[in-house]
């Protein structure tokens, strides 16, 4: 081979190794150094937008109270203050639509949502238990009247969400014949919850 070709030919080599090189060894420093700028890039913006919501937290208060003053909230949910007024309250509406859809109200026992044993992290616990009121309902009738009750459930203001649905047919041993409009041999377990504002 002529002297003239080892030059390029070590210097071709040489290239080659260095491009190897380089994806073996630079090429990953570089990806994880963009990624790391991509990265607090992505913080930066975060950062602005936190510190601009912490700049507006007072429209935004201001906005919130308008909201919770407005009429239409006071019908969705219960106005009381004090969770044991809003569970009679409940109670009461709760009679009330089982007694309009003309079933029997076997019982509608307030439901406690607060565990006396666990006082860990009480604050969190009464500050979340403590918008929710729940009254365990069971009831007779007709199928009618049961889906009457829960019709009127579901319309009614403030809001009442109806959870634990179970309906049985009670079978009576010695029944006397009867048309199935007065057939009253169905009953209805449900979990009736409103919240408070």
């Amino acid at each position: 081979m002529p002297d003239g070709y080892h030059k390029p030919l070590a210097l071709g080599i040489l290239l080659l190794l260095l491009a190897g090189a380089w994806f073996l060894l630079g090429d990953p420093y570089v990806d994880l150094w963009q990624d790391r700028i991509a990265q607090a890039e992505r913080l930066e913006r975060k950062q602005r937008a936190l510190i601009q919501l912490i700049g507006d937290r007072e429209g935004y208060e201001l906005q919130y109270s308008a909201l919770s003053d407005s009429a239409g909230l006071q019908q969705v949910f219960l106005d009381e203050k004090s969770g044991a007024l809003a569970d009679i309250k409940l109670q009461g509406i709760v009679k009330q639509i089982v007694s309009d859809s003309g079933a029997r109200l076997i019982q509608a026992v307030i439901r406690k949502t607060r565990s006396a044993r666990n006082s860990k992290s009480r604050a969190d616990s009464e500050t979340r238990e403590d918008k929710r009121v729940t009254v365990q309902v069971t009831m007779q009738g007709s199928l009618e009247m049961i889906y009457s009750a829960l019709r009127a459930l579901e319309n009614n203001r403030p809001l009442i969400l109806v959870d634990n649905l179970e309906i049985i047919h009670i079978k009576a041993r010695y029944r006397v014949a009867q048309s199935s409009d007065a057939d009253t041999s169905y009953r209805a377990s449900y979990d009736a919850t409103s919240f408070i504002l």
